[in-house]
């Protein structure tokens, strides 16, 4: 997974814990995409959530919002798995505010997860440059010493 896609993630995750608090506190779904599209006008999550409220104002159903709402973002099997799980949701009447917060965490520790497999990934590139450069510079300083004893002594 590239560094656009952990970022749209990261985003992602964020967006759903917002949308969750308000939904819980009584809004709805639509004025709290609304709000949150005036706070974060020019992210890429707002322009898809955006692509969602308009194609309900157009009287297209909340599923088929969700599917144009899937496909203005990179295809990614965690995003499709939530709106699959929204899907479910709004068909069979279940609260939304449970499931957005329970959603908002695993997509962060998924976040979390391969943030840190690239922080891995990163320092085992840094090694390389250690061993091949830092490794020998340090050997010749501290041989050089020595050499210009044993030198002496001859």
């Amino acid at each position: 997974m590239d560094q656009k896609n952990l970022s749209l993630l990261e985003e992602f995750s964020f967006w759903l814990m917002l949308i969750a608090v308000s939904v819980r506190s009584g809004l709805s779904l639509t004025d709290t995409l609304k709000a949150l599209q005036r706070k974060w006008p020019k992210s890429d999550i707002s322009h898809a959530w955006g692509i969602f409220l308009s194609e309900l104002r157009l009287g297209k159903s909340k599923e088929e919002a969700l599917k144009c709402f899937q496909n203005a973002l990179p295809p990614m099997p965690i995003i499709e798995t939530f709106c699959q799980t929204l899907i479910l949701s709004f068909k069979q009447g279940i609260s939304i505010a449970d499931l957005l917060t329970q959603q908002s965490q695993s997509i962060f520790l998924f976040y979390t997860h391969q943030k840190e497999r690239l922080i891995y990934k990163k320092q085992l590139q840094m090694l390389l440059p250690l061993f091949l450069l830092i490794l020998p510079a340090t050997m010749i300083f501290i041989a050089t010493p020595i050499l210009i004893q044993l030198q002496g002594a001859l």
